[in-house]
C-alpha cells in the first residue's frame, strides 16, 4: 500500500504511485458533478382564493455533488457549461502521459470543492532532467474548477529538487489553441471535449518541452554574468508588468525595489546557488524562482488556507507569471 503524506492542502507521497484514484479518495475529491437549475416559485391565482406554486427555471444552473446534492459554490454556471469531473483530470493525466512512466505525487480539492490541482511526475525523464549533477523533477500540472471561476489549466513544470523552485517548461511559439509560452486552458464550453482531445494530441510531444527547459538550463549553466548584469536580470523580471526603469511610476519603483530586496537576500540562501556553476545566469534565476515559488505574497481569500493560495501563485497565479517572465528575459541574454 502507498504510504501518502496528508497536509493541510492536498496529499502527497514519494514513492511510487499509479494509481490516481486511491489518491483521489484520500484528499476527498471522489465525487462527481451534477448540475441543478436554479429558479424562482411564482405563485399564480386561480380565482376564489385559491392559488397554485409553479417553478419558473432561469438560465442559470448550480454545482453540486452528486453524492449528497450539495452545492460546491455560491457561483452559478450558464447552461452551455460543461462538467469535467474529477475523475476526467485524472484519466485526463494518464493519457497524456501514456509514453512515459507515471506517478501521481500531488493531489489536493481547492476552493472547498469546487475545484481539484494534480501533479503526475514522469521518473523515467529523470536523467534527462539531470543539469550538471543538479536533479531536476518533471511534472505535469492540471488545475480545474467545477464552478466557472477558472477554466481546466494544464501545463508541464520542472522543479529544482535542492530548493523545490518551479519553472514552468513551455516556452513553444505559434502553437494553436494557446498564446506562445503559456500553458493549455480550456474553458468549460461546449466545445472543452473538441479542445481537450486537440491539447492530448499535442500534449503528448510537449511533455519534450521539460527536456528542452532542462537544456535551456544547461545552456544558462555556460553563460557568464557579471553581479551587474544578474541584478539588472532581477530589476527587469521584478519591474511592473515587465516595464522598462523609464516607464515605471515612482509606486511601481518603490514596489519592485521592495521586491528586489528579497530577491537578494534568497541570493545569499546556499539552496540557491550552484556550485558547479557559480557566476552563471542558471546561478542568477535562482533567487527569482524562490521568490515566485514562495516569496509572493497572497491575498487572504476567506476559507482559502496560505498553503492553497501559494500553491496556486506558484503554478497558476502571480508566481507563474514570474517564473515565466524570468526564463523570457534570461533567454535573451544567451
Amino acid at each position: 500500500m502507498t504510504d501518502f503524506t496528508k497536509t493541510n492542502f492536498g496529499v502527497s507521497t514519494s514513492e511510487a504511485c499509479t494509481d490516481g484514484i486511491e489518491m483521489l479518495q484520500l484528499c476527498g475529491g471522489d465525487f462527481s458533478i451534477s448540475m441543478q437549475q436554479v429558479g424562482y416559485n411564482h405563485t399564480i391565482n386561480i380565482g376564489d382564493g385559491d392559488s397554485v406554486s409553479q417553478f419558473v427555471p432561469l438560465d442559470a444552473w448550480v454545482p453540486t455533488r452528486a453524492d449528497t446534492n450539495e452545492a460546491i459554490s455560491n457561483r452559478t454556471v450558464g447552461e452551455g457549461f460543461s462538467v469535467f469531473d474529477n475523475l476526467d483530470a485524472v484519466a485526463l493525466a494518464n493519457t497524456i502521459c501514456r509514453d512515459h512512466d507515471l506517478n501521481f505525487s500531488f493531489m489536493a480539492v481547492t476552493n472547498g470543492g469546487a475545484g481539484l490541482a494534480m501533479q503526475v511526475e514522469c521518473p523515467d525523464l529523470s536523467e534527462a532532467l539531470d543539469i550538471g549533477g543538479d536533479k531536476h523533477k518533471g511534472l505535469l500540472t492540471i488545475h480545474t474548477s467545477h464552478d466557472g471561476s477558472a477554466s481546466l489549466r494544464v501545463t508541464p513544470t520542472v522543479i529544482r529538487m535542492f530548493c523545490r523552485n518551479v519553472l514552468p517548461a513551455i516556452h513553444r511559439q505559434n502553437v494553436e489553441g494557446r498564446k506562445a509560452g503559456d500553458a493549455y486552458c480550456i474553458r468549460h464550453s461546449k466545445r472543452m471535449e473538441d479542445r481537450i482531445a486537440a491539447m492530448v494530441g499535442a500534449y503528448r510531444e510537449a511533455m519534450g518541452d521539460l527536456i528542452d527547459t532542462a537544456d535551456r538550463l544547461r545552456l544558462f549553466t555556460t553563460k557568464k554574468v557579471t553581479s551587474a548584469e544578474m541584478r539588472d536580470l532581477w530589476k527587469r523580471v521584478l519591474a511592473a508588468d515587465g516595464k522598462s526603469e523609464s516607464d515605471l511610476s515612482q509606486r511601481a519603483i518603490t514596489q519592485r525595489d521592495n521586491k528586489f530586496a528579497v530577491v537578494e537576500m534568497l541570493a545569499y540562501a546556499p539552496e540557491n546557488k550552484a556550485p558547479y556553476a557559480p557566476g552563471t545566469l542558471f546561478e542568477a534565476i535562482q533567487p527569482l524562482t524562490a521568490y515566485a515559488t514562495r516569496g509572493i505574497g497572497t491575498r487572504d481569500r476567506g476559507t482559502v488556507s496560505q498553503a492553497e493560495r501559494r500553491w496556486s501563485s506558484a503554478y497558476t497565479g502571480a508566481g507563474a507569471s514570474l517564473a515565466r517572465r524570468t526564463m523570457d528575459l534570461a533567454l535573451e541574454m544567451v
